[in-house]
C-alpha cells in the first residue's frame, strides 16, 4: 500500500491587475490530475503524482483502509459511488 508522504500545494490562478480577482488559466494550460484525468487549477504535487483537491481528499481517506473493497463498501454504505477512473488509480497506485 502506498501512502501520500509528501505534498506541496499549488494554485495556478493568476491575480488580475485591474480587478484584483484570481483568474483561471486557459483549459490547454491547466495541469492534468493523475487520478481522475481531469484538468485542474488547484491541487497538490504528491509522491503519487499531481492530484486535485478532491482527489487528494479521496486518496487521504482511502489510504487508511486495508483494501479497495473496504473503501468501496464504505462509500456504498454512505450512498456514494467511486468513479471508474479514481477506482483504477486507487487500485493501481494506493492499494498496489
Amino acid at each position: 500500500m502506498n501512502r501520500i508522504t509528501t505534498t506541496k500545494k499549488f494554485d495556478d490562478r493568476m491575480v488580475d491587475f485591474l480587478t484584483g480577482r484570481k483568474v483561471s488559466p486557459a483549459m490547454e494550460d491547466r495541469k492534468v490530475c493523475d487520478c481522475c484525468q481531469q484538468r485542474i487549477v488547484k491541487g497538490f504535487f504528491t509522491n503519487l503524482g499531481t492530484v486535485g483537491d478532491d482527489c487528494h481528499e479521496v486518496i487521504r481517506r482511502a489510504q487508511y483502509l486495508p483494501s479497495f473493497a473496504a473503501y468501496a463498501d464504505d462509500q456504498r454504505r454512505i450512498g456514494w459511488g467511486v468513479k471508474p477512473a479514481i477506482a483504477k488509480f486507487l487500485q493501481s497506485e494506493v492499494f498496489a
